[in-house]
């Protein structure tokens, strides 16, 4: 290991010769570099402990409101006072809460998880080693070992949300999970074992050989196993272990770790536990991959994920004829490989290349795969892929080389990065970064918000989450919900340097800006990865807390409001603090359909209600009746505030969480109906308002200015098409000065221009006069329809920021009515094969991504295994029941097939109907039948008559 480390270094003392030479190139050439990575935080870590002792090992849990439970070791000396004895170089495991609000619930600096009070006989405290999960009803239970103890052993002990001892009557200095008389390895580790108790794994050495053991406790802190169950029967005198470990979805756990009982090099095994301490692969568990290296002296850097059906991804880096490559394996719930071989993360498409991949670390996707993040040198850089549960590298065209997510110079540290699931499909990342400002060398605690596509949500080389005043400080990470992430590390303070290492944290939302939350804080998300941090990013004039409805029925679906008729506005009100807060008002603004209105004079109040209590970390909907006056469109802007968070920045969406925007279109009735076909503006196609869209562009400033307006498309349905009027005399200035667009065409002989890019437009530098306000009329078309609107942003930017947007719905329509399923024979004996075809076709006007197909066969009829067959998506057969998922296309239908045998069940004369059920998640589920109907079985006479042959 030591080896490995200096290696690590060396790179990493490169990777800053690397950054200087870079720089200096940069600089004589003219050209901008580091100083866009200097990114201000938005507020300052907490430090979780400000004790001068010496701090280190923290670790976390969820605690169930948004916040975290800290464990670190310490070695403070406590107050005479609340101890008997205490000798010196003892070391005890504190533990601290903080809530999102950044607030302490426990005592400053932190509890003992112990009772400190003890007679001298006991000797003396040298507890290491922290582990800790959470409980699932607010509190935790902690792990770790005491070296010095009386004797060594293992223990456990349990907190409530409150940092009572759960078990302090029976277990003051923590539950002994195991008595050592022979040597205790400095291994353990925990899992949750879903009932508020938790799995421990940890090693012993005696003169036979290591070995790891396993115990499960219960909430009660009583044992739940007779003996503790050794993972594997043969001890190993060359131990490395490191052994990692999560829960297995049944209670039990499965552990992964490294030995040598292979050979010479080390081998990756895995061993599963149920809930009673049985093993389940085996007595000596199941080969990962028996040797990483060919070189004795290398120790793999392992990671694993659980798939949360009992089995577990696992990533390790390997070194080869000098080259280090990151690797990974998927074991089922049985321990079989998935995958035939194990998948190459690092530079696969680059067999000849000489930089090293390694420490890698692992999370689940959300999905059914994995995120596996590296670090990659040289240069140094933080690396990821999403791996599918196929094996697939699901970014694998795009990035052969893993996305990456810092920038390839000035990022570097030995230290193994830190992952995350941020409970949406995405990812958290953290590590230290090294960058250089052009001066000087700093290092900081870097994050990276990785979303599913490959994409990532934060600035392109990282957001520095924290400086640090000390290297070698890798960082704890913690999901908070729609927060974010916690993040916990070890630095030196920062008021006395000179001081040991204290813990810090710091909340960081989805976008990386950092800022822990009010005591009550009540708030409307500006975008569905909102939380509530400011300012918020684009688009954040499309609230998904504010919606409408053209009746009381509290869907969460927007609607777009029935001019003349009461319809409901329905607005979700958030109190993201830690206090209660007292009667918020929620008020509703009216203002004109347009882009940077002015605040106060562009919006009138007309709707209000007040909501008399909000707990913390609740939220509840209001609905406020509202009955449009008027057919033209409306921006509705919507405050919520109370005497504890009252509405600090009035008008400004983005900069108050206080605030959110909605735009609408209101319909027109014709007598009592709706008009839902709108106005034909060509042939089967339908125009979004009758003479088109007509909406303000607006300069909110006292002085002149130009601005640009964008146009993004999530997507249109098909043969639909998006044009925009400025007007003869804002189309003439803006001509004369320059008329620069992108993804656009200006329509000959017109003032209009057409979007010609189905993702993206920008109108460049149009001119406004001070405080102008000029109508612009877009013309979106598509095919009729009724309902499903797909919506496209249009924002006005100024001076590189969004002063204003909103929103076109184009209607949109998937129709799967003529899809069929066909049996391939109608009439069928016992014994038979019949093959079903199913045909998805889709004659709406958008191509689908995700249909559903669930088929149940009945007792009469077996599967084929391994007959299922698709032309697109993905199928399963389990349990009796073909499934399968994926898109129906505009252009091809989608073909599925699968076979099945009559079995004995089936009665002669029997009409077998099997129903298959189509779910697009808009429609009306679908039922398509395919009927077979079973005959008699021919009867066989077994008494032929006897012929007989003259001769």
């Amino acid at each position: 290991m030591v080896l490995r480390r200096l290696k690590w270094i060396f790179g990493v003392l490169l990777a800053v010769l690397l950054v200087g030479v870079f720089w200096a190139y940069v600089v004589r050439a003219g050209m901008p570099a580091y100083q866009t990575v200097v990114m201000e935080m938005d507020s300052s870590p907490v430090p979780i402990v400000a004790h001068p002792a010496d701090q280190s090992q923290q670790v976390m849990a969820w605690d169930s409101a948004g916040g975290a439970i800290i464990a670190w070791r310490d070695a403070r000396v406590p107050p005479t006072d609340t101890v008997s004895v205490w000798l010196e170089g003892e070391t005890v495991i504190y533990a601290q809460r903080v809530l999102s609000s950044g607030h302490f619930l426990w005592e400053a600096d932190g509890i003992p998880v112990v009772d400190l009070t003890r007679p001298i006989s006991e000797e003396f405290y040298l507890h290491s080693r922290p582990v800790i999960v959470a409980d699932g009803v607010g509190g935790a239970l902690i792990g770790f070992l005491n070296d010095a103890g009386n004797p060594p052993g293992v223990y456990v002990q349990r907190l409530d949300g409150q940092g009572d001892m759960v078990w302090r009557d029976r277990y003051r200095y923590g539950h002994e999970i195991a008595n050592m008389d022979e040597n205790l390895m400095d291994y353990l580790v925990m899992a949750s074992d879903g009932a508020e108790g938790a799995v421990v794994v940890w090693g012993l050495y005696t003169d036979k050989g290591g070995r790891l053991y396993a115990q499960r406790v219960d909430q009660h802190g009583d044992k739940s196993w007779d003996k503790s169950v050794p993972l594997f029967t043969n001890y190993q005198n060359d131990t490395l272990f490191e052994p990692l470990i999560v829960p297995d979805g049944s209670g039990g756990a499965i552990i992964v770790w490294s030995d040598f009982r292979s050979g010479p090099a080390a081998g990756i095994y895995a061993q599963r536990l149920d809930q009673d301490g049985d093993k389940l692969w085996g007595v000596d568990g199941v080969p990962v991959v028996l040797s990483t290296t060919d070189n004795a002296d290398f120790n793999p850097q392992v990671g694993i994920a659980a798939d949360g059906l009992g089995g577990v991804f696992v990533t390790w880096d390997s070194r080869i004829a000098g080259r280090t490559r990151v690797y990974a394996q998927y074991l089922d719930q049985h321990g079989a490989h998935r995958w035939p071989s194990s998948v190459l993360l690092s530079d696969h498409t680059e067999p000849e290349t000489t930089a090293d991949s390694g420490l890698p670390v692992i999370t689940q996707d959300g999905a059914d795969g994995v995120y596996v993040v590296w670090r990659r040198q040289p240069p140094v850089s933080i690396r990821a892929h999403r791996l599918s549960s196929d094996g697939t590298l699901l970014w694998g065209v795009a990035h052969p080389r893993g996305v990456n997510l810092s920038s390839d110079y000035g990022f570097s540290n030995g230290d193994v990065p830190s992952v995350v699931s941020d409970g949406e499909g995405g990812a958290y990342v953290a590590w230290e970064c090294v960058y250089t400002d052009g001066t000087n060398l700093h290092q900081d605690i870097c994050l990276q918000h990785l979303h599913p596509s490959g994409g990532v949500l934060c600035y392109f080389a990282g957001d520095r989450i924290a400086p640090l005043r000390q290297a070698g400080s890798g960082a704890a990470l913690l999901p908070s919900g729609t927060h974010g992430v916690i993040a916990a590390w070890r630095d030196l303070p920062e008021v006395n340097p000179s001081d040991q290492f204290d813990i810090f944290a710091q909340l960081a939302d989805p976008f990386c800006g950092t800022q822990w939350i009010g005591e009550v804080d009540v708030m409307l998300r500006d975008h569905p990865l909102d939380s509530g941090a400011v300012p918020s990013s684009a688009p954040w004039w499309n609230s998904p807390d504010v919606w409408v409805r053209n009746q009381d029925d509290f869907i969460v679906e927007h609607q777009n409001p029935l001019e003349g008729q009461e319809n409901m506005v329905y607005v979700r009100v958030r109190n993201r603090g830690n206090t209660t807060a007292q009667d918020a008002a929620v008020q509703v603004y009216q203002g004109a359909f347009g882009l940077a209105l002015a605040w106060p004079e562009d919006w009138t109040e007309i709707i209000s209600t007040t909501i008399s209590t909000l707990g913390p970390q609740a939220s509840q909907v209001v609905a406020l009746p509202w009955t449009p006056a008027s057919t033209k469109p409306a921006s509705l802007l919507v405050q919520v505030g109370s005497e504890e968070d009252p509405v600090t920045f009035a008008g400004d969406v983005a900069g108050d969480n206080n605030l959110a925007l909605k735009n609408v279109q209101i319909i027109q009735l014709e007598g009592d109906q709706q008009d839902v076909q709108l106005t034909a503006g060509f042939e089967s196609a339908s125009v979004f308002q009758p003479a088109g869209s007509v909406f303000l562009l607006n300069n909110p400033q006292g002085q002149a200015l130009t601005a640009d307006v964008v146009i993004e498309i999530g997507a249109l349905a098909q043969g639909g098409s998006l044009s925009l009027d400025l007007g003869s005399e804002l189309f003439d200035r803006w001509q004369a000065a320059g008329g620069n667009l992108v993804g656009a065409e200006v329509l000959a002989g017109s003032t209009s221009i057409r979007v010609t890019s189905p993702v993206s437009a920008t109108l460049l530098g149009i001119p406004l006069e001070a405080a102008e306000s000029v109508p612009l009329t877009a013309t979106l078309t598509a095919a009729p329809t009724d309902e499903n609107w797909l919506y496209i942003d249009i924002w006005e930017r100024i001076a590189g920021e969004a002063a204003g947007g909103l929103v076109l719905r184009a209607p949109v329509n998937y129709e799967l009515a003529d899809s069929t399923k066909h049996a391939s024979v109608f009439e069928i004996i016992r014994g038979d094969v019949v093959t079903y075809t199913l045909t998805l076709s889709n004659s709406g006007n958008l191509d689908h991504t995700a249909v559903t197909v669930s088929d149940t066969l009945p007792l009469s009829l077996t599967y084929l295994t391994d007959s299922l067959v698709w032309s697109a998506g993905k199928g399963t057969y389990t349990d009796g029941t073909v499934s399968w998922t994926g898109p129906v296309s505009l252009t091809q239908p989608t073909m599925i097939t699968y076979q099945a045998r009559v079995n004995s069940l089936a009665s002669p004369t029997e009409l077998i109907t099997n129903t298959a059920f189509v779910n697009d998640g808009i429609n009306p589920i679908l039922e398509l039948q395919a009927a077979v109907d079973v005959l008699p079985s021919p009867v066989i006479n077994l008494y032929q008559p006897l012929v007989y042959k003259e001769h």
